[in-house]
């Protein structure tokens, strides 16, 4: 698995359009899995989709998270990520 800081939104070979769609993708899969402890993590990702200077924050918000809601908001959001488009021809 590669280092979190090039996982999800936080990868640096996306251009602006994908981070934007990584961030409301991750922040909807946080919000959903662990509720309101969250709120710090989505802030910072709501931020981030128009100011990518808060990823630092949103990802140091997703480290203080307890490991099982870290666990469970990857294990979620890497099969959307790596689901095959079905247009794709």
């Amino acid at each position: 698995m590669a280092s979190l800081d090039e996982f999800g939104p936080w990868a640096t070979s996306i251009d602006a359009c994908e981070r934007r769609a990584r961030c409301r993708t991750f922040r909807a899969i946080a919000r959903m899995i662990a509720g309101p402890r969250t709120t710090a993590l989505c802030d910072a990702l709501a931020c981030s989709e128009n100011d990518p200077a808060h990823l630092e924050r949103a990802l140091v918000a997703f480290e203080g998270l307890a490991s099982l809601d870290k666990r469970r908001i990857l294990g979620s959001f890497h099969p959307v990520m790596m689901a095959p488009t079905p247009c794709a021809a």
